[in-house]
């Protein structure tokens, strides 16, 4: 489970039930902008109600992890326990449905007749990728019978309270980037996975049984970023062209130039990465195979810019996109996030009358290399650059997915 201040929205399809929200929150410690590789992370995860309502008896929790980033899995340990009451010293374990062949089979229902138990493997199985936490009666094996007379489930209060659920350690991966830990996996097609949260005790036939998943898209969010950073002498970014939060404003052929201070090498494929950003931390599909990465000399004749370059038009107007380091050799780990606003000529976030009246005040048959009035990225700023421009114009800037930050 894991998951820093994440929002989700809940539809109840009970009509006798209160439409509700909940939000999963991960809790990091240390909270840092970057990580040194191997440093080890207590993460614990919390749930809340994010509007008045009823309480809410959890009876069952999963989490997927089949979406978390192949290097950060191995790392997450899961020693620590649910403490159940405020005076309960009784603590429960984190399950996963990897633990038995029946749990693996029978997705749908396993787990709401099992107490956790201690003696199970505590490293997430990757291939299974669910773990649970779970209060109900064992007809399996007899064990001692919980009911919520005496709220041994998770209660989740309707005053939008945060309960915490869980806790656990995340070792940062032998290499720098950023690495992606998602428990939600909103996007498993298997509809008994991706993240749900069940509640309600059928124990007198009385209460409904009611599941929130991620899958159906009532549970969101569950994602965080943690990002690593080299070790002692490796080079920093000191600035960037455009700067973080500020706009691509080429139709195609955008540039980006990075300063570092210290010298570079060219990165290898895939050592830089170029990805949408998406809520809650996420992040699209990598697009550096489109880009072209170059080293060209500072003012002091020193190789320490990173010159990237689009190839044609790979990018989707009005998005948000990262340019990261992802192991990079010598290079500390950063995070540049730029929009991608064709006609955004003085970077402002926004495409106005402005911008066209700048262009067209640089209108000129020659070479114009690297001009955010090129908007066209034809190399040459010209009338249809002034035209292009217009017709993107409007008063709405292009508001940043949450869970981003610029590193450093």
């Amino acid at each position: 489970m894991l998951v820093r201040n994440l929002a989700m929205v809940l539809s109840l399809a009970m009509a006798s039930m209160v439409q509700a929200g909940a939000v999963v929150e991960l809790v990091a410690t240390p909270t840092k902008a970057t990580y040194a590789q191997g440093e080890v992370v207590d993460v614990q995860v919390f749930l809340r109600q994010d509007a008045a309502g009823p309480d809410h008896f959890l009876r069952q929790i999963q989490f997927d992890f089949n979406a978390t980033d192949a290097a950060l899995a191995p790392g997450i340990v899961l020693p620590r326990t649910h403490i159940r009451t405020a005076l309960s010293t009784d603590d429960i374990n984190f399950w996963y449905f990897g633990s038995t062949t029946r749990c693996a089979a029978v997705d749908a229902t396993c787990g709401e007749k099992h107490f956790i138990i201690q003696d199970l493997a505590t490293t997430i199985n990757p291939g299974a990728g669910i773990m649970s936490v779970t209060y109900g009666i064992d007809n399996f094996d007899n064990t001692v019978q919980l009911t919520k007379n005496v709220q041994m489930q998770i209660v989740l209060p309707g005053d939008g309270t945060a309960v915490k659920v869980g806790e656990m350690n995340v070792t940062m991966p032998s290499a720098d980037g950023p690495f992606v830990l998602d428990v939600l996996n909103a996007a498993e097609a298997n509809v008994d996975k991706g993240g749900q949260l069940r509640y309600g005790f059928s124990l007198a036939g009385t209460e409904p049984i009611t599941r929130w998943s991620a899958n159906g898209g009532q549970v969101t969010g569950g994602t965080s970023t943690f990002v690593v950073g080299g070790g002692g002498g490796a080079a920093a970014l000191v600035s960037s062209d455009p700067a973080c939060g500020v706009s691509w404003p080429r139709s195609a052929n955008n540039f980006a130039m990075l300063t570092f201070d210290g010298d570079l090498t060219a990165p290898g494929a895939g050592e830089v990465e170029i990805r949408e950003l998406l809520a809650a931390g996420a992040f699209g599909a990598d697009l550096s195979a489109n880009f072209t990465f170059s080293i060209v000399n500072d003012g002091g004749g020193l190789p320490r810019i990173l010159r990237v370059v689009e190839n044609g038009t790979q990018l989707t107007d009005r998005k948000w996109y990262a340019i990261t380091d992802n192991g990079w050799t010598g290079v500390d780990a950063f995070k540049v996030d730029i929009v991608h606003l064709i006609g955004d000529a003085d970077g402002n976030g926004r495409v106005l009358g402005a911008d066209a009246g700048l262009i067209n005040s640089r209108i000129s048959p020659l070479p114009q290399v690297d001009s955010r009035m090129d908007t066209d990225g034809s190399g040459r700023v010209l009338g249809a650059d002034v035209g292009l421009a217009n017709s993107k114009i409007s008063p709405l800037a292009v508001p940043k997915p949450s869970g981003h930050a610029c590193l450093p």
